[in-house]
């Protein structure tokens, strides 16, 4: 059995409040028997706008396209946002999705190394207009868009993101590139949410304090300066917070 973990988002757009309901447990996946393999968790708003989405972190899909044609087509999720799908240009978004009931946007991680990479599904329904990023940030495994609401200016940005474990010169560069490209496309206007596995498990979220090296301190300095909240209260991974939902308008959180 592989253990994934599943982030329930429940997001209701009324008038221009957001509201989020987060919710979180342990998706169980079997290789071998894809029809008993999804443990999901449905949740609902009475409200004609109300959007259900989840977060798992997938390592590799491929290898798991029954449970992901399961989650797409038999759960009553309209986003589901995945890390480490390990995907590459020779799959196609036909394979994953190929009843084309979503708008699929991805970010496969740019070497020819392989595993990382993020994709975001969002079901045809909604609106939701991406976020291209200058070419100065195409190192990142980050994807970014904006979910509009229908016959509303009420929106949120979601940004998605993967930073693999590791503490070389490269990782620092690359986390100094990321909190620049969030500064960039932060949202001012409308509630941002930068939601993903950042393995950063030095930051104590309750206490608002890390190490003080060049990895754990600027990405908290940005979360800290830019108002942001972690909102995930509880080890992801072992002891530690590994994975991430920030968002900078404290308020729009309904429940927990």
């Amino acid at each position: 059995m592989l253990v994934l973990l599943l982030c329930c988002l429940v997001l209701v757009i009324y008038h221009h409040q957001i509201l989020l309901l987060i919710l979180f447990l342990s998706l169980l996946m079997s290789l071998r028997s894809p029809s008993q393999s999804l443990t999901c968790l449905f949740t609902h708003i009475n409200n004609p706008l109300s959007c259900n989405c989840c977060l798992l972190n997938a390592r590799s899909v491929v290898n798991k396209l029954p449970e992901l044609h399961y989650l797409l087509y038999f759960s009553n999720y309209d986003i589901i946002l995945i890390t480490e799908f390990w995907l590459h240009a020779g799959i196609t978004n036909g394979l994953l999705d190929p009843d084309n009931k979503f708008t699929v946007m991805r970010c496969d991680r740019p070497s020819t190394n392989c595993g990382g990479g993020v994709c975001a599904f969002v079901r045809n329904s909604l609106q939701v207009t991406p976020v291209n990023f200058d070419n100065k940030y195409a190192d990142l495994e980050l994807l970014c868009f904006d979910r509009v609401a229908n016959n509303s200016y009420t929106s949120v940005r979601f940004f998605l993101t993967y930073r693999a474990p590791s503490s070389c010169d490269y990782a620092r560069d690359y986390i100094h590139l990321l909190i620049e490209c969030l500064k960039r496309y932060h949202y001012t206007c409308y509630t941002s949410i930068i939601i993903g596995d950042l393995n950063l498990p030095k930051i104590d979220w309750f206490k608002l304090s890390c190490i003080g090296d060049l990895l754990h301190k600027p990405i908290l300095d940005f979360v800290i300066d830019y108002g942001f909240t972690q909102i995930v209260q509880f080890p992801t991974r072992g002891p530690n917070i590994f994975d991430v939902v920030l968002v900078d308008n404290v308020h729009a959180v309904l429940n927990i």
